[in-house]
């Protein structure tokens, strides 16, 4: 068997020793937080699912941080330490395309650890982001990769605009300056913001040539634009105005004329379910806390976060988005899974598995959802190289027990979780007791 843990040496008898005993024993019982998983690997006999479609059983073999082979036939691997996969459901890292990390390191750390290996930034202040990405370059961990629009485009004061880190823009006249400013800070795409607020509390927002100016400079500069807009109305205009993706779903419902733009123009939309409904009461909070599988792996800050302090504002109940969701998917509308973690009622990583959840009781069968969180953001977003199993993608995998392609519930049924072929500390603790996976020592070259 191969360990995670140190072998235990015999102990000399100086009387020394002996006070060193309890510390010795605690190093003993303590995962290696860094160990390295073999450069190469083969995980056999596992159900695959490789972004599109499932393999009932295969081997996936993974060689220095890639994956080098998916094969169906049987394989003879010498000298390749194995995992028997029986009973388990092998998936690509899973995609959250809506998230704010608000600067923090442990945000992707979290995400890594329920099998979200990729998180997708909405919103962020330059300077976090700048300052995020330093620190993971200075000293790389187990942490989700991340793609981040940067600051957003908001009018002065309006929705996003929290304080002067954010930018904001009020003219056309502005709009090709904000954009090469936010692609010089690294971002990778375009976020606008149409936000209107509530009667109770209004807000400034952009005015429709502001809206059109900066969507045309983002596509000249190669770069997607994705739109926040909340009322079916700005919707249907950011729509008109040439926008490629809808960052939430919208509260006011779609109609069949809206349906064929979307289509027509190819606009994805994020789901993000399961923060609709942590404005509308607790229930995908209790479904988390209270979930014998999930709950035990939850960080503090993941517990203080899932607390919907927001429940109540939300004036229609999640079977409204849940319809809304529906509709997109019946008509062909590419919709794609993202939790906007950390907004209260959610948390990093653990709330896409209740996402996938809400996305299949929206009518996605379980194959459908799981693609909503692997290839399909990655062909939405166009992120480089993840989201499948296939020979050269990156080794960022979830192996769970069970069979998600048939019951979504088993996503969250972590037995392990691979980035770039390293197996990520901790994520293991998130499976049941029972749970226990067959790890053999490497084949005998003959």
């Amino acid at each position: 068997m191969v360990s995670r843990y140190p072998h235990p040496q015999p102990l000399p008898i100086g009387s020394w020793h002996w006070l060193m005993l309890p510390l010795i024993l605690v190093a003993l019982h303590t995962p290696v937080a860094a160990q390295k998983e073999p450069d190469v690997f083969a995980i056999r006999n596992v159900r695959v699912f490789d972004g599109d479609r499932v393999l009932p059983t295969a081997t996936v073999l993974v060689r220095g941080g890639r994956i080098a082979q998916v094969s169906t036939a049987p394989l003879r691997l010498a000298g390749v330490s194995e995992i028997d996969g029986s009973g388990h459901t092998l998936l690509p890292g899973l995609i959250d395309a809506h998230v704010h990390t608000l600067g923090d390191r442990q945000a992707l750390i979290d995400a890594a650890r329920y099998g979200v290996t990729t998180v997708v930034e909405m919103l962020a202040a330059p300077a976090n982001v700048r300052v995020l990405r330093q620190r993971i370059a200075a000293a790389p961990g187990f942490e989700a990769d991340f793609f981040s629009a940067g600051g957003a485009a908001t009018a002065p004061g309006g929705h996003a605009q929290f304080s002067d880190a954010y930018p904001a823009l009020a003219r056309p006249e502005d709009a090709e300056n904000f954009v090469a400013a936010r692609i010089a800070e690294g971002s990778q795409f375009i976020k606008i913001i149409v936000e209107r607020g509530f009667p109770d509390r209004p807000l400034p927002t952009l005015n429709w040539p502001t809206v059109h100016a900066v969507i045309a400079a983002a596509h000249q500069h190669d770069v997607l634009a994705v739109a926040h807009a909340t009322r079916t109305e700005d919707v249907r205009e950011t729509v008109e105005s040439g926008i490629d993706g809808l960052a939430h779903i919208w509260m006011g419902g779609v109609d069949d004329a809206l349906l064929r733009r979307l289509l027509e123009r190819r606009v994805f939309v994020v789901s993000t379910l399961v923060f609709a409904e942590a404005m509308i009461d607790a229930a995908g909070s209790d479904a988390i806390l209270n979930d014998p599988v999930l709950s035990p792996g939850l960080s503090d800050h993941a517990r203080q976060r899932l607390v919907p302090t927001r429940a109540g504002r939300m004036g229609m109940p999640i079977e409204h988005f849940l319809e809304t969701v529906r509709r997109l998917h019946a008509a062909g509308v590419r919709v794609v899974a993202g939790t906007d973690a950390e907004n209260p009622g959610t948390a990093h990583g653990v709330s896409l598995h209740r996402e996938l959840e809400l996305l299949v009781r929206a009518g996605l069968t379980p194959v459908e959802a799981l693609r909503a969180a692997t290839s399909a953001p990655v062909a939405a977003l166009k992120l480089p190289d993840r989201g499948r199993i296939m020979p050269n993608a990156p080794a960022d995998l979830v192996l769970v027990n069970g069979d998600p392609t048939q019951d979504i519930v088993a996503s969250r049924r972590i037995a392990g979780v691979w980035k770039d072929g390293r197996r990520v500390p901790g994520a293991a603790e998130i499976r049941p007791p029972n749970d226990q996976l067959q790890r053999t020592k490497p084949a005998q070259a003959k």
